[in-house]
């Protein structure tokens, strides 16, 4: 069996899913966006590596030793999903 590239892999499904995958280092700068970003946001992926976000949550990955390594963001749209009824009782 061949064993399918890990670069060539997140990229086929970072650009199948239609949500913002980001990944953030422990500086937390960007390491990888998805294609995403330029359609949400109008930034294009490659120009946010090396900037700084800190308005996101993210989820950490840690190492077995205990070190943070970095984030990861996984974001999808829900609005258009939601009645206006459940976006009240959410947003008030």
């Amino acid at each position: 069996m061949q064993t399918l590239d890990s670069n060539y892999l997140i990229g086929l499904l970072s650009e199948a899913y239609p949500g913002v995958i980001c990944y953030v280092g422990p500086d937390y700068k960007f390491k990888f966006a998805s294609q995403q970003y330029s359609h949400w946001f109008g930034a294009d992926p490659a120009s946010m590596i090396g900037m700084r976000n800190t308005e996101q949550i993210y989820h950490p990955d840690i190492a077995p030793d205990g070190e943070v390594k970095g984030f990861l963001a996984i974001v999808y749209d829900v609005t258009d999903q939601n009645s206006p009824s459940d976006q009240n009782r959410v947003f008030g």
